[in-house]
């Protein structure tokens, strides 16, 4: 059915765009894809249009998830939907990401940055939930005892991720998952997003996991069974995602609050990590506003992030009030860090390194 151009506008305004801001030819180009486009090609990627899933979710399957059963059950429905392969052993995986949308991209008509956060979590979760084999065994891994925690992330970011929208037809993009190392009670597996056209790797996430025991609230001990099955599909090269705290400086941040709404946390209740991801860059953006940065000015969002190094280190709430200081690095100019707490304690840092600006955007 074809969508008016009234409406399509009406679209912007609920998804509160700055239509001003954003490119003409990107709104064009993702309105055509989305309604009046290549209806084919966005059947086979995109969820909106309801095609039937290419794979089937066990729907009694609630173990791992006993705590927060109702939320999670329609998101393993709808997680079912996306396209997944995993390897007969568990220890790959590939996922095909449903086209962009209009709220994959930021006020300035980029392609969002914590949207692509939340884009490779779902990604994983849907290798978790695949029916046939789960990627690295997941279901088994957590039970009624144990979850896991993340630790940290780091993401290394293309420019040619941030092109997509330029391009005369936005490709389907592939996720290849695998497992990178693993210790005592953590792991890490990495993430891969491609152009499907031609291979080109746009971005790649490392993300740490905790296997946390429920009732300590402490690191629980992996498995045996797990460990002798995947020693040797471990990653040569990968090792441990350490991140070290970042040493707040006394003077010369920039203070900025804000209060975690309900739709800012998961389905544990816990504020999610790509809320965490979205205050910080608010944070970020205020203190391009008040002039505080003396390498970012105009719109921080007119600057393209190249690296992030992330620690979770706590948990906050609904309700809950967050102070986020955010400082320039005195050696790297387009180094933004910032600590995120929670009546006085640490609960998220992290370190956004940019691409240099290009001058036409600025």
């Amino acid at each position: 059915m074809e969508m008016s151009t009234s409406t399509f506008f009406a679209d912007q305004q609920r998804l509160q765009l700055d239509l001003q801001d954003v490119s003409a030819r990107t709104l064009a180009r993702i309105f055509e894809l989305q309604y009046s486009g290549d209806r084919e090609y966005f059947q086979s990627t995109n969820l909106m249009l309801g095609r039937e899933p290419r794979c089937q979710v066990d729907i009694e399957d609630t173990q791992p998830y006993k705590s927060c059963e109702p939320n999670l059950q329609k998101s393993k429905v709808w997680l079912a939907k996306w396209p997944v392969s995993v390897s007969d052993d568990g220890s790959k995986a590939l996922i095909s990401m449903p086209a962009l949308s209009l709220d994959d991209l930021d006020r300035r008509g980029n392609i969002n940055i914590w949207r692509v956060e939340t884009w490779l979590i779902f990604q994983r979760m849907a290798a978790h939930l695949h029916t046939k084999t789960k990627f690295l065994d997941y279901d088994k891994l957590i039970d009624e005892h144990n979850f896991t925690f993340i630790a940290s992330v780091k993401n290394t970011v293309s420019r040619e991720l941030y092109r997509l929208v330029d391009l005369p037809n936005i490709p389907v993009l592939d996720t290849q998952l695998r497992l990178g190392c693993f210790g005592k009670s953590s792991f890490n597996n990495i993430a891969v997003l491609k152009n499907r056209e031609n291979g080109q790797v746009l971005a790649e996430q490392v993300l740490q996991m905790v296997l946390i025991n429920k009732e300590e609230r402490a690191p629980a001990t992996i498995p045996a069974w797990w460990t002798d099955k995947y020693a040797s599909h471990m990653s040569r090269s990968a090792q441990s995602l350490k991140v070290a705290p970042l040493q707040i400086p006394q003077h010369g941040c920039h203070d900025y609050q804000i209060t975690v709404t309900w739709a800012n946390t998961d389905a544990q209740l816990h504020t999610s990590y790509p809320s965490l991801m979205s205050f910080c860059l608010d944070a970020a953006m205020d203190g391009v506003v008040k002039k505080h940065f003396s390498q970012f000015h105009g719109d921080i969002l007119n600057y393209h992030v190249k690296t992030m190094q992330i620690s979770c280190m706590g948990e906050s709430h609904a309700g809950d009030v967050l102070d986020i200081k955010t400082w320039e690095d005195e050696i790297d100019p387009y180094l933004l860090l910032i600590a995120v707490s929670c009546r006085g304690k640490d609960v998220f840092q992290c370190s956004l390194r940019y691409h240099e600006p290009l001058k036409s955007k600025c």
